[in-house]
């Protein structure tokens, strides 16, 4: 879900630019006292109390501007997908709003095709209820974001 919170925060500071999406590993877990390390294998920094551990912006980073801030993506995003998400069907720019309504339908339809296709995969193991709180937290994540957006695009006098 990482692509589409990174598409939100990006629509919400007015930016209409896929250029600001960076690549992001995906940490692995590690008892404590050992290092950790990202899927690629390489040490992670150290964290520090200048870290956000949710967001991953260190505060120093905010000082530079909120536009000079790059979004990370867990393991970034396929070049298919740049440009799927840049273009529509007849080659023009697809707005901010469209993209993340875009990637909101992607996880839809495979949650839908995983449950009705890949009934022997895990999904096919997952009761209905579960399956159905998921869809629910996207759609409430959706409707949470597009009340963040009205806010957001109200001209104030």
């Amino acid at each position: 879900f990482s692509l589409m919170h990174a598409l939100a925060l990006d629509h919400l500071r007015c930016e209409d630019n896929l250029d600001n999406l960076q690549y992001s590993a995906v940490p692995r877990y590690s008892p404590p006292g050992e290092e950790k390390s990202d899927v690629s294998g390489e040490l992670e920094p150290k964290k520090t109390s200048a870290n956000n551990l949710i967001s991953g912006f260190r505060v120093k980073d905010f000082k530079k501007g909120w536009w000079s801030l790059k979004l990370p993506v867990l393991l970034g995003v396929s070049e298919a997908e740049m440009e799927v998400l840049s273009r529509d069907v007849d080659g023009r720019a697809t707005s901010s709003l469209a993209r993340i309504a875009m990637v909101e339908s992607w996880l839809m339809r495979r949650l839908t095709a995983r449950q009705k296709y890949e009934a022997a995969g895990d999904m096919g193991k997952t009761p209905p209820p579960i399956l159905s709180r998921m869809v629910q937290v996207i759609s409430d994540g959706h409707l949470a974001f597009s009340q963040a957006a009205k806010v957001a695009e109200t001209p104030f006098p």
